[in-house]
C-alpha cells in the first residue's frame, strides 16, 4: 500500500512539474509560431494611427447615440447650432474630464484644460492658454498662444502660434505652420513651415546647381565613397562628386555643392547656401547655415541647428530630420517628418 501511494504521489508531482512545459513542447513539435505576426503595414508605424483610431471611435459613438439617445454619455456633444458653454464647467475648476465632440467648427474657451480628446467636424480653435490631451479636426486646427497639446494632434492644416507647444506627435494632410517661439516634438506633413515663408529668389538653386559645372574638390578618380580619417574642410563654391565619410570634424564652405550624401563621426558644420543632394548623418551635432538645400534625410545623435531659409526634401520626395534636439530658424521648410526627440524649437 505504501508503494502504491508513493507511485501516485510521484505521478501527481511529475504532472504538476511538467504541465507548464506542455505549451512549449507542443510549439516545438508543431512550430505554429514560425511565421511573422500578422500586423498590417502601417498599423503601428503610421504617425496618424491615434487619430484614425479616435475617428473610428467617434463614428461608433454617434451611431450608438442614434440607436439610444437617452444613454449615459462619456462625452460632451455639441451640435451645429450650439456653443461651448464654459459656465457649466466652472465648478470643476475649468477642467473638462469628458471627451468633446462637435458637429461643426468649434472655438474653445481660454484657460481650460481638456483631459480627454477633442474632436471637431470643422475647424478647431484652441483658445489661449488651453491644455489639450489630444485634438482632431476635419479642417483646420489653430493652436493659440500659450496653448499645449500633450499627446497628439491631427487636421488638414495646423497653425501653431508663438509660445504654443506640440509635445506629442502632430500630423496634417496639407501643411503645418509653426510660428517663431513655438515648440514641437514630432510633426509630419507634406509641408512643414517654420516662421514666415522665405521670399522666392527666381530659379530653383538645386536645378541650377545640377546644371552648372563647379570646380571639383576631392579624389581625381571616380569612387563610391571618399573616406577621410582626419578632419576635412571643403572650400567655398566647390563640388564634391563622391559620398563623404569623415572620421573627424567636417566643415563645408559657403556655396558648395555635394552630389551625394555625407556621414561624419564628429560635428558637421555647413556654411550658407550649400546644396547636399543626399543625406547627412552625424554621431554628434550638425549645424546648417542659411539658405541651404538638403534633399535627403538629416540625422544626428546630438543636436541639429538650422539657419534661416533652408529647404529639406520636396513634395514629391519627402524626407526626415531627426535629432535629440532641433533648433530651426524662421523661413525654413521641411517636406516630410521633423522629430526632436527631447525638444524642437523655432527661433
Amino acid at each position: 500500500m505504501a508503494v502504491f501511494a508513493f507511485c501516485i504521489l510521484l505521478l501527481l508531482t511529475s504532472a504538476v512539474c511538467l504541465a507548464p512545459l506542455l505549451p512549449a513542447w507542443h510549439e516545438w513539435r508543431t512550430r505554429r509560431d514560425a511565421l511573422p505576426l500578422g500586423i498590417e503595414q502601417g498599423e503601428y508605424t503610421s504617425v496618424r494611427v491615434f487619430a484614425e483610431r479616435f475617428r473610428n471611435h467617434v463614428q461608433r459613438e454617434l451611431v450608438a447615440l442614434e440607436t439610444n439617445p437617452n444613454a449615459d454619455k462619456e462625452y460632451l456633444l455639441i451640435g451645429a447650432t450650439d456653443a461651448f458653454a464654459p459656465a457649466r464647467l466652472e465648478q470643476s475648476g475649468q477642467r473638462v474630464a469628458r471627451r468633446v465632440i462637435s458637429d461643426a467648427s468649434l472655438r474653445l474657451p481660454d484657460g481650460f484644460a481638456f483631459e480627454r480628446e477633442v474632436y471637431s467636424r470643422g475647424d478647431l480653435h484652441s483658445g489661449r492658454r488651453t491644455q489639450l490631451r489630444a485634438a482632431l479636426a476635419d479642417a483646420r486646427l489653430d493652436l493659440d498662444e500659450g496653448s499645449v497639446v500633450l499627446r497628439w494632434a491631427d487636421a488638414v492644416d495646423i497653425a501653431v502660434a508663438p509660445q504654443a507647444r506640440l509635445l506629442g506627435r502632430a500630423a496634417a494632410s496639407n501643411a503645418i505652420t509653426l510660428a517663431v517661439g513655438s515648440e514641437f516634438r514630432r510633426v509630419h506633413a507634406p509641408s512643414v513651415q517654420f516662421g514666415a515663408p522665405a521670399p522666392g529668389e527666381g530659379p530653383d538653386p538645386l536645378v541650377r546647381a545640377r546644371a552648372t559645372n563647379h570646380e571639383r574638390f576631392g579624389p581625381l578618380t571616380e569612387q563610391a565613397r571618399w573616406l577621410v580619417r582626419d578632419e576635412l574642410s571643403v572650400p567655398d563654391n566647390r563640388q564634391v562628386n563622391t559620398a563623404l565619410v569623415v572620421r573627424g570634424r567636417l566643415n563645408i564652405g559657403t556655396g558648395a555643392y555635394l552630389t551625394k550624401g555625407v556621414k561624419g563621426y564628429k560635428d558637421i558644420v555647413i556654411g550658407d547656401g550649400v546644396i547636399v543632394d543626399g543625406s547627412i548623418v552625424s554621431r554628434r551635432d550638425i549645424t546648417i547655415g542659411a539658405r541651404c538645400i538638403i534633399t535627403g534625410p538629416v540625422v544626428a545623435q546630438g543636436r541639429i541647428r538650422i539657419g534661416a531659409g533652408c529647404r529639406f526634401g520636396t513634395l514629391e520626395r519627402p524626407t526626415t530630420v531627426c535629432a535629440q534636439a532641433i533648433n530651426i530658424a524662421g523661413g525654413s521648410v521641411i517636406h516630410g517628418t521633423v522629430w526632436g526627440r527631447e525638444q524642437g524649437l523655432v527661433s
